[in-house]
């Protein structure tokens, strides 16, 4: 239902603001008018129990404006269903990246700004790790000169900032981009807060591969981004959120078929070191003989034995430290989508990686066998292809496999 539609029903359905919505026609900083603060309010509140995709846009149009900050902090929380918690809940968090303090339900509502909302335009969108490990990311703020800029940055914490681009434009523009991406099924994008996408960056660039360099664009513009790495990512609020989740076997259990069914990570290394894996724990399987199962039920012990050698080698250093890290972040995006447990779950796992007690770890397994699965798959069709008599049932698969 668009807002328009949502608006007529709620002139029907509210009687006593029948009225001043029509007189609005639509317009959510006209309806700030002619409703007033309490008004305003009370037609939030319809729209988000009734018509929740219309009730986000009016409130994330009226975060926009001083006028807007009053109705949505009057609204009581607890009284709305989960859904529109959660909308509530994100745009007090878009008044707060804007400059604005946020009362509490229980204080009056109160308007405290860093300059003035017209010189405030603060926004911080971060994407899901992709299955590399790299993110995509959108820090924007007022320009000096008028209008907004805007940062893109493709960001990963083993190679640093792969990509980054500058762009200046007029603010309606910016904001119909940010609410294109936002609302693309293929590359999800959260909000977060601009500090903590800072400290992303800052993270990103102090592991900048020595074969990466960083782009010029970053170089040029690094003094005007103010980064701090010490400032908390999306994952430090996710950790303080939960604390700290003691592993237990049924939970790394739990979080390696998640990994396994590609739900988190795999996150690989870079390709020479991945090979050198693929290629030890081929050796190791070959010796084993034609019957060893890579992963599954008839996985036998001296297989585990392999993959968990390889899971410590792997991630007995600083790339179970950046695993960690991912983990983190991972469980971050787990729980804005309200996925509590699997966030859960990635935190036992950062917590586990962290420590680099890795070799019993059935997490670190798993991402070792989804890693080096692509590698024996080849090798096992090239060997099929290329030896006299071979046949097509040779090398290391997972269970099932013909």
């Amino acid at each position: 239902m668009s807002l328009a539609d949502a608006l007529e029903q709620a002139a029907t359905e509210l009687p006593s603001y029948e009225d001043a919505i029509r007189d609005a026609n639509g317009d959510p900083e006209r309806l700030l008018d002619t409703l007033g603060a309490e008004g305003a309010g009370s037609v939030l509140v319809w729209l988000l129990e009734n018509a929740l995709d219309a009730g986000e846009e009016l409130a994330m149009a009226w975060t926009e404006t001083e006028a807007g900050a009053v109705p949505l902090q009057s609204v009581e929380a607890s009284a709305l269903q989960k859904p529109a918690r959660k909308v509530l809940r994100k745009t007090l968090h878009r008044l707060r990246s804007r400059g604005l303090e946020v009362a509490t339900r229980d204080e009056a509502p109160v308007v405290a700004r860093v300059g003035t909302v017209e010189d405030s335009f603060d926004r911080a969108l971060l994407s899901p790790l992709d299955p590399r490990g790299g993110r995509m990311a959108y820090l924007v703020e007022a320009h000096p000169a008028g209008g907004a800029r805007m940062y893109e940055a493709v960001i990963d914490d083993t190679r640093g900032i792969v990509d980054f681009r500058v762009y200046s434009a007029g603010r309606s523009k910016v904001r119909t981009f940010l609410k294109d991406v936002t609302a693309r099924a293929s590359t999800p994008m959260l909000e977060v807060e601009s500090d903590e996408l800072r400290a992303v960056i800052a993270r990103a660039v102090a592991k900048q591969a020595k074969d990466n360099p960083v782009p010029r664009a970053f170089v040029e513009h690094r003094s005007q981004l103010r980064l701090d790495p010490a400032a908390t990512t999306p994952g430090d609020r996710a950790h303080g959120h939960f604390g700290e989740i003691e592993a237990t076997q049924d939970g790394l259990e739990s979080l390696a078929e998640r990994v396994r069914l590609g739900a988190v990570g795999p996150w690989p290394p870079d390709f020479g070191l991945l090979r050198e894996l693929a290629d030890d724990v081929k050796r190791h399987l070959d010796e084993l003989g034609d019957e060893a199962v890579l992963s599954g039920e008839k996985q036998d012990p001296k297989t585990r034995d392999v993959l968990e050698e390889a899971a410590a080698a792997l991630y007995g250093g600083d790339f179970g430290a950046v695993t960690a890290g991912r983990l983190r972040e991972a469980a971050f995006v787990a729980w804005q989508g309200d996925k509590e447990e699997e966030a859960r779950l990635c935190l036992m796992g950062a917590g586990a990686f962290a420590s680099g007690d890795l070799r019993k770890n059935p997490a670190a397994v798993a991402f070792v066998e989804v890693l080096v699965a692509p590698f024996l798959a080849q090798a096992a069709a090239d060997e099929a292809e290329s030896g006299p008599g071979a046949t097509s049932d040779g090398g290391h698969g997972t269970e099932g496999d013909l």
